[in-house]
Formats: structure tokens, C-alpha cells, sequence
């Protein structure tokens, strides 16, 4: 209670429908790469496709994940426009880094049926922000990210609506 309320203080929390599951709200068009590519084709395909993550694979078989936040850690920070003035030869290096080295393994998944509270409390256990969504065979069917969920529990909350798409970040590299 803060100075000037009364009563006791209320906990608020979101309901979250048992219906809504991941294939009802799963990114599904998503990106892939093989682990022997390198750093600088993943962000050319990250930026061509606006998308947060990609997939590492091969033949259909998800070995690994790669997020935006992974390429820019493994890359230069004199490659980006604040600091090129510093920018010298070994930072174009770290562009051919292969996928393979940074990519984050084992990658926890989740079924197209899997329900929203049961995807928020994997994220939360386990402390990622995105969950490929595949079936029995290991198919990887779309993408499921903390934004996805946030703008399903803005869609489906009656007091709150949402409009518009996400500001876009500026270019890492």
C-alpha cells in the first residue's frame, strides 16, 4: 500500500485462455541457415527477413538457434557507425565466424498444441525468449517469442488493444 491508499493491495494478474496454443499465434515463416555459415550471411538474412532469430540446420533438422543478440555479441563492436573511426582489419574477422561456434544448443521446442500458459512457463523456467514450435518427427513448423505472446495476451485482454508494428531496431552492422 502506498502512503495516501487504504485497503489491502490488490494482485493483479493476466488470465490466460486454455485455448489459445502455439500454432494459433506462432511466427511461421522463419529463417534458416547451416552451422557452417558464417556471422555475416546470418545477419544478411536476419535483416532481409526482419526477423529476431534463426534457425541452424540442416535437412530440415534444427541443430541450434541464433538470435540477433548472439550475432552481436560475436561481432566487432567497431562495426558499428559510433565507433568506426576505431574500425581496423581483425573486426571484419569476426563477420566469418561460423554459426556453428555461437549458435545456443540444445534447443528446447515446443508442439503446435502446446497451450499459452504452458509456453510462458517454459520461458520463464528456463529463461529463453523464443521456442521453435515442431511436431513428433522434429519438423520445426514456426516460432513462438515473448512479443508474440505479448501482443496475443494485448489481442485477447478486453481492456487492452494493440496497434501497429514494433519499432524497428537499428542496423548492428
Amino acid at each position: 500500500i502506498l502512503p495516501g491508499e487504504s485497503g489491502k493491495p490488490s494482485t493483479s494478474h493476466i488470465s490466460v485462455s486454455s485455448t489459445v496454443c502455439a500454432k494459433d499465434f506462432m511466427q511461421k515463416d522463419v529463417v534458416w541457415a547451416s552451422p557452417d555459415q558464417s556471422v555475416q550471411q546470418a545477419l544478411t538474412k536476419i535483416q532481409q527477413h526482419d526477423s529476431g532469430y534463426i534457425m541452424i540446420g540442416q535437412d530440415g533438422a534444427l541443430e541450434g538457434i541464433v538470435s540477433k543478440s548472439d550475432i552481436t555479441g560475436a561481432t566487432s563492436i567497431y562495426l558499428r557507425p559510433t565507433f568506426a573511426k576505431w574500425h581496423g582489419p581483425l573486426d571484419d574477422a569476426t563477420l566469418q565466424i561460423k554459426l556453428k561456434w555461437i549458435m545456443s544448443r540444445p534447443v528446447r521446442t515446443i508442439r503446435p498444441e502446446a497451450p499459452l500458459a504452458t509456453i510462458i512457463e517454459n520461458m520463464c523456467r528456463f529463461g529463453g525468449r523464443c521456442l521453435p514450435v515442431v511436431d513428433e518427427q522434429g519438423k520445426v513448423h514456426g516460432l513462438v517469442t515473448v512479443f508474440d505472446i505479448f501482443r496475443t495476451l494485448l489481442n485477447t485482454s478486453e481492456d487492452v488493444s494493440a496497434f501497429g508494428k514494433t519499432a524497428e531496431a537499428p542496423a548492428i552492422v
